[in-house]
């Protein structure tokens, strides 16, 4: 070998030590980040119910009886679906498959989106200080699946394959509906130029993953959009009152999250100052899903919806930044460090002991509470690995209690995850909040100026408890009663019946609404200075 073909080689063979040992070293902090803070919230439980459930016969259920859609997340389910019944358990799996596709997230990124090893440094340290991103990281929400499949869109976005961006917004609509908004714009921008039958065809066949769960959503379930959407947004709040709350929700991540508020701030001004269409495109989809935050209202999780938009501001930062010096950017992470120092509760510093130190610590004045401080003590994988028995909570010893039982109980609370998957298939739990209820979630709530976000709790209907006890229509309002027969024949009814699917159709247009317009009013009179159940 030449002296000059010696000179040429050496820098590529530490080139390639560089890029692999820094970027593989972001990847294994970011495990031991998650390893230190892993956890599984209530509303976990909810979809490990439908698992349970599924696996046993029942169907794709969370009471037995009915058909309700009760999850938000259809390709998380199924995929935790294959997992468990792989393993036969339910805690150590979903740790680990959340572990497994988020450490698969955070190396697509550093190995394949990140363009130099500075910005794969400054972009990495941003993601281990986000609580957002981290906390999120497991929990056994569909979060980390929704990580993976941004990066992947993100990938197939740079190099315009419309097909490749089509399926994986199909993807991400399958996984959670609302996480299309984030990459709406990007699929449009690159279909316009191309607009025609056959483009559209294309982006028709990758978004059928989103689509043909829509069909079997009505099919199976009588209605298109998850229960949870309905008791979400069917409340009869005003959307100034909702803005306002998703405001809140917002001022809650300054103050609990920085780096991730200012990241999307920064990544926002960077493509306007930019000036590139492609960029500006992406830059979009996250004022739109910002936008959507807010009108909703937000949520009870402190950070839980601002990890998708974080993520697509890291992309659009680390697409621009590297025109600028190594030097510069790798000084930018001193600031960086120093905004997730400042912030509570630093995931890289999170141990076994962590918890809530007080009621504030754990839920501010406007209902957002940081859920991984009040459900680690009981979920913690720490706790777990370190405990001779593992941690119990009220709840679980309700529902195991009802287990006992070895009957067929109906119960009414809210917070049903551990008392529903521990109780088992004989529970019946009416659910106040309206999550898993396919009756309350369709009724206002009874008190619109007092609420907390994602926990709107509804009064029982006179006689709605004893029906689904006896299974005899005891409702005292006679209107309500007969929509309830036709919202049972729908849910309960035989799937392929005829008459099914012309009460499927009235449901769906609105045919039905009537049934239901004096009873909320009426009940609005009455309880407007009550008190909420389970506020």
């Amino acid at each position: 070998m030449s002296k000059k073909e010696a000179g040429n080689s050496c820098p590529v063979a530490e080139n390639a030590v560089t890029f692999w040992c820094i970027r593989g070293g972001i990847v294994l902090l970011f495990l031991v980040a998650l390893y230190r803070t892993a956890w599984i919230g209530d509303d976990a439980y909810i979809s490990f119910r439908v698992i349970d459930n599924f696996l046993h016969g029942y169907g794709l259920r969370w009471n037995v009886s009915e058909r309700v859609q009760v999850f938000t997340h259809p390709f998380w389910l199924w995929v935790n679906m294959g997992a468990v019944a792989i393993t036969q358990e339910f805690y150590y799996t979903c740790i680990c498959v959340s572990i497994f596709l988020s450490v698969a997230a955070i190396g697509v990124f550093a190995f394949t989106i990140a363009k130099t090893t500075a910005t794969a440094v400054l972009c990495g340290t941003i993601f281990l200080c986000s609580r957002s991103f981290v906390e999120f990281g497991t929990s056994g929400l569909e979060n980390p699946l929704t990580h993976l499949l941004l990066f992947a869109f993100v990938i197939q976005y740079q190099r315009r394959s419309l097909f490749g961006a089509a399926l994986l917004a199909g993807l991400l609509g399958f996984n959670r509906l609302d996480t299309l908004l984030l990459v709406l714009p990007a699929l449009v921008y690159l279909w316009y130029p191309r607009r025609s039958i056959r483009s559209t065809l294309i982006v028709l066949a990758g978004i059928s993953p989103v689509v043909l769960w829509f069909v079997f959503s009505i099919v199976y379930y009588g209605y298109p959009l998850p229960n949870t959407a309905l008791a979400k947004l069917c409340t009869g709040i005003d959307g100034f009152r909702l803005a306002g709350q998703g405001i809140n929700y917002l001022y809650n991540c300054v103050r609990k999250d920085l780096i991730t508020a200012v990241t999307i701030v920064v990544a926002a001004a960077t493509a306007v100052k930019q000036r590139k269409a492609s960029t500006l495109v992406l830059a979009s989809g996250i004022v739109l899903y910002v936008l959507y935050i807010i009108k909703v209202g937000g949520d009870f999780m402190s950070g839980r919806f601002l990890a998708a938009p974080l993520v697509m501001s890291v992309c659009i930062i680390s697409t621009e930044l590297p025109r600028y010096s190594p030097r510069i950017l790798f000084w930018g992470i001193l600031p960086v460090i120093g905004l997730g120092l400042c912030q509570p509760n630093v995931p890289l510093l999170s141990g076994e002991d962590y918890t809530y130190r007080n009621i504030n610590n754990w839920r501010d004045r406007f209902g957002i509470a940081d859920e991984r401080s009040y459900y680690y003590p009981v979920t913690g994988l720490l706790r777990h690995l370190n405990s001779e028995e593992p941690p119990s909570h009220e709840y679980i010893r309700e529902g195991l209690a009802y287990r006992a039982a070895q009957k067929r109980i109906v119960v009414e609370h809210g917070s049903v995850g551990f008392r529903g998957f521990y109780g088992g298939p004989s529970v019946h739990i009416i659910d106040h909040f309206g999550l898993a209820d396919p009756l309350l979630s369709r009724l206002e709530i009874v008190n619109v100026k007092r609420f907390r976000i994602g926990h709107f709790g509804r009064a029982l209907p006179e006689g709605y408890f004893e029906t689904v006890e006896t299974g005899d229509n005891s409702f005292a309002d006679a209107k309500l009663g007969k929509f309830y027969e036709k919202l049972t024949y729908i849910t309960q009814g035989p799937l392929w019946h005829m008459g099914r699917w012309g009460a499927i159709w009235k449901l769906n247009t609105g045919a039905y609404d009537d049934l239901l317009h004096d009873y909320t009013i009426e009940q609005r009179k009455l309880h407007e200075k009550s008190p909420l159940p389970g506020s």
